[in-house]
């Protein structure tokens, strides 16, 4: 994966850009839930 503040190239796993410090945050989609609103006439 690429640093999302200096774009430089870093382990998948990195919390911290080992060129510039910057914490890596993650969006893990498995942890993402959808509400489906049902609606009843």
């Amino acid at each position: 994966m690429y640093c999302k503040e200096c774009g430089k190239q870093i382990d998948e796993d990195s919390k911290f850009c080992s060129f510039c410090g910057a914490k890596q945050t993650f969006i893990e989609s498995n942890k993402v839930r959808s509400i489906t609103i049902l609606n009843h006439y």
